[in-house]
C-alpha cells in the first residue's frame, strides 16, 4: 500500500511538471511568435488541459493544423510532443467525439 501511495505521488509530480513545462513553453513561444499556427495549437492544447479531455475530432484538428502549411517547425513539434506526453501520462484523456 505504501508503494502505491509513493507511485501516485510520483505520477502527480510528473503530471504537474508536464503542465508547468507546457505553460512555460507556451508563454515563451507567445513572446517570440514564431508562427500563427503555433499559437492556435497552443490554445487548443491549453483548452484540453483545462477540460482534462480531448475529443478525437479536436485531436485530428490539432494534427491537421500542425500540418497545415506543410512544414512542421520546432514550436509545432514541441507542442505536439507535450500533448502526447500529457495524453500518455493521463493528464488529458482522449474521448470519442
Amino acid at each position: 500500500m505504501f508503494l502505491d501511495i509513493i507511485n501516485v505521488i510520483r505520477l502527480g509530480e510528473s503530471v504537474l511538471t508536464s503542465i508547468v513545462q507546457f505553460i512555460k513553453y507556451g508563454y515563451e513561444e507567445e513572446k517570440t511568435k514564431s508562427g500563427k499556427t503555433g499559437g492556435k495549437l497552443s490554445e487548443m492544447i491549453k483548452k484540453a488541459i483545462f477540460d482534462c479531455e480531448l475529443t478525437t475530432s479536436e485531436y485530428n484538428q490539432i494534427l491537421a493544423m500542425a500540418d497545415e502549411d506543410g512544414v512542421m517547425d520546432s514550436q509545432e513539434q514541441n507542442l505536439l510532443k507535450q500533448l502526447q506526453d500529457l495524453l500518455a501520462n493521463g493528464t488529458i484523456k482522449k474521448i470519442p467525439g
